[in-house]
């Protein structure tokens, strides 16, 4: 029973490490010893006695070593385990304070165990993953947003001068942060404000990250402007199309009048 649950628990992290290159699009390898996340080498421990061996462990050949515990008797979810996560350096640490001894040891003696969602936090941290949120040209030319997360900074836009290099590159890193704001704001996703499409969900992985970014307010109108990350809309390509249209035969209706408008014409929920 116990080696049962200990290859459960080493299934289900090499699982939720799998999710994570999927999540992240980062590439992932699982070989016989060792799981290679993003070129980090990743060793997986289990027990449920709370007693551990690593003498035969060979430090060098990992970067991290994931210790799982857990007291269930029949174990079908992650949230059941507990963890330690220790660096290559770490691990030397912990053999130093070991004396050399080849007997088993507790884990607990030297390193508290965490829950899952402090773990994968922890671990999230140490690999600073980052999801390339897409933009392009057209996209950054025409899509003026916040430079900056916090709410009382404010940028001004709407100049005409002709500076396409600058403009594309400038707005390349504001867009791609208004759009991390979102995913913060909505667990991760993405979806259209119009429509709720999730190119993620509707294309898989090759939509993720992908959505564009529209201005409520037409610096055609506005001129120079403050803007405030709350002034961008993120629609999917049908959605904004649409609503550039009825911006061109109403140029002062407001963005939520537009959107309420295109939500009424819609033939499908607008739920995909």
């Amino acid at each position: 029973m116990q080696k049962d649950i200990v290859s459960v628990m080493k299934k289900l992290t090499k699982e939720w490490l799998k999710s994570l290159s999927d999540q992240y699009n980062v590439s992932f390898k699982s070989e016989k010893n060792k799981q290679i996340l993003d070129g980090k080498r990743i060793g997986i421990r289990g027990a449920t006695g709370g007693m551990y061996g690593i003498r035969d462990t060979k430090v060098t050949e990992y970067d991290y070593l994931i210790f799982c515990i857990t007291t269930e008797e029949e174990l079908v979810r992650i949230d059941d385990i507990q963890f330690v996560l220790l660096n290559q350096n770490e691990v030397i640490n912990l053999k130093k304070d070991l004396n050399g001894s080849d007997k088993s040891f507790k884990l607990e003696k030297f390193h508290p165990f965490m829950t899952f969602d402090t773990f994968e936090s922890k671990f999230k941290e140490y690999f600073a993953f980052q999801i390339d949120y897409y933009t392009d040209e057209s996209e950054v030319l025409n899509s003026h947003i916040a430079e900056s997360l916090l709410e009382d900074e404010r940028y001004t836009e709407g100049e005409k001068r002709l500076a396409t290099h600058y403009i594309t590159e400038r707005n390349a890193k504001v867009v791609k942060k208004a759009k991390e704001q979102f995913a913060i704001e909505h667990a991760g996703q993405l979806f259209c404000d119009i429509c709720e499409m999730n190119y993620e969900e509707v294309y898989g992985v090759i939509g993720k990250g992908y959505i564009e970014a529209h201005h409520k307010n037409q610096l055609s109108i506005s001129g120079i402007t403050d803007t405030q990350t709350e002034d961008l809309a993120l629609l999917c390509a049908s959605c904004h199309r649409m609503i550039h249209k009825l911006m061109r035969q109403d140029e002062y209706a407001s963005y939520e009048m537009l959107k309420r408008k295109i939500q009424s014409s819609l033939k499908t929920p607008y739920r995909y």
